[in-house]
C-alpha cells in the first residue's frame, strides 16, 4: 500500500508511520495449526480482517502457495492484504511437501503420497469452517495454477475434493478443473 509501516520483528505488530487517509489497517498473520487425517499437525498462517466480525462470520479463502516445494510465510502479500481489506479471512497452509520443516516433511507428499497433501487441505478447510469468526458456508480456495490440470497453488495437481472448497478461485490460468465428491 502507499504507506510506510513499522513492524516489530518479535511480535509482528504493525503500526503505520506514514499512511494516507482512508487506508484500512493491515491484517497480521497468526501462526495456527490443525490435525490432518493421520493426526499430524499442519501449520499455516491465518489472516483475519481487521474489521468487526460480521454476524455470519467472515467469508474465507484457503490460499495455497506454489511449489510444491515452497512455503507460506508471515510476509507482506498485497493480494492477501487486499482480500482481508475486503472482509475475507485468509488461511495459508503449509501442507506436507512444504519447505522449512525438514527433509522428511518436504518429502511427505512425494509420488504416491501426493493426495496426502490434498487431504491436509481438506482438513485445513474443516478447521477453518469450525473457527468462530468464519462463515463455514463461504470458504473458497485460491492459488497459482500449474500443469495441465488444476493445481491447488501449484502444489497438488489433479483433483480437488468437494469438502476442500465451495468455490474455486484461480489466478494463473486454468486449463482443466475437476471436482470430485470424497
Amino acid at each position: 500500500p502507499p504507506a510506510i509501516w513499522l513492524v516489530a520483528s518479535d511480535t509482528l505488530a504493525a503500526q503505520p508511520l506514514i499512511q494516507p487517509d482512508g487506508w484500512a489497517q493491515l491484517a497480521v498473520p497468526s501462526l495456527v495449526s490443525w490435525p490432518s487425517f493421520d493426526g499430524h499437525e499442519i501449520p499455516g498462517w491465518l489472516l483475519l480482517p481487521p474489521a468487526r466480525v460480521p454476524a455470519r462470520g467472515h467469508p474465507a479463502i484457503v490460499w495455497v502457495h506454489g511449489g510444491p516445494e515452497s512455503q507460506a510465510r508471515a510476509n507482506f502479500r498485497p493480494d492477501l492484504q487486499a482480500l482481508t481489506a475486503r472482509g475475507y479471512a485468509v488461511l495459508a497452509p503449509n501442507v506436507r511437501g512444504s519447505t522449512g520443516y525438514g527433509q522428511s516433511y518436504q518429502a511427505a507428499d512425494d509420488r504416491e503420497k501426493r493426495l496426502d497433501a490434498v487431504a491436509d487441505l481438506a482438513h485445513a478447510r474443516a478447521w477453518l469452517a469450525a473457527h468462530p469468526d468464519i462463515d463455514a458456508g463461504r470458504i473458497g480456495i485460491m492459488g497459482a495454477l500449474a500443469d495441465a490440470t488444476v493445481a491447488a497453488g501449484g502444489h497438488v495437481t489433479g483433483i480437488i475434493p468437494r469438502p476442500l472448497a465451495d468455490k474455486e478461485i484461480a489466478h494463473g490460468g486454468v486449463q482443466e478443473l475437476a471436482l470430485v465428491d470424497s
